[in-house]
């Protein structure tokens, strides 16, 4: 049980990422095929791909974090070596300010398409659903930055006790 859970917070956003890779490609496929052999296009494909890009996005976010390859600004730690580690503390702390900052203006978003009821063009999926993409993004972002810190802090504490 404790590898399987372990193997799902390791690939988690990696699967649900390269699915959506492959829901896009097949969706954009299948235009294609619609629209040059048949000739006759899909209304929908294009925006439903957009969509599960947004999705794919935003969640790459959080991806970016579990494996340490967030963007950063790799020139300020080639400038000041001697502070790396402070720097990307410092980094990862602004980070999660902007995220926990931009929570309630993403909440308010939502509420807004909610009793708006907007609907897309061409599937009339809920607007908010899409815009969800963004709190769900932020919020596994904040997950794997306190996550990491949890295991940055029990490598330390298990260092110290030896």
């Amino acid at each position: 049980m404790k590898k399987a859970l372990k193997w799902i917070d390791d690939n988690f956003e990696g699967i649900i990422m390269g699915s959506a890779l492959w829901a896009i490609v097949l969706i954009m496929g299948i235009s294609v095929i619609m629209r040059y052999v048949f000739h006759s296009s899909l209304s929908w494909s294009d925006e439903l791909s957009r969509y599960i890009f947004i999705w794919f996005s935003f969640l790459a976010l959080s991806y970016g974090i579990n494996n340490n390859t967030h963007i950063r600004l790799d020139l300020v730690e080639s400038f000041f070596p001697k502070t790396k580690k402070f720097l990307l503390i410092f980094g990862d702390i602004l980070f999660v300010v902007f995220i926990v900052y931009m929570i309630k203006p993403g909440i308010e978003v939502i509420n807004y398409l909610i009793n708006s009821n907007q609907t897309s063009a061409a599937l009339s999926i809920p607007m908010y659903l899409v815009y969800l993409s963004f709190l769900v993004g932020i919020f596994f972002s904040l997950v794997r930055f306190i996550e990491k810190y949890i295991k940055k802090l029990y490598r330390f504490s298990q260092r110290r006790a030896d």
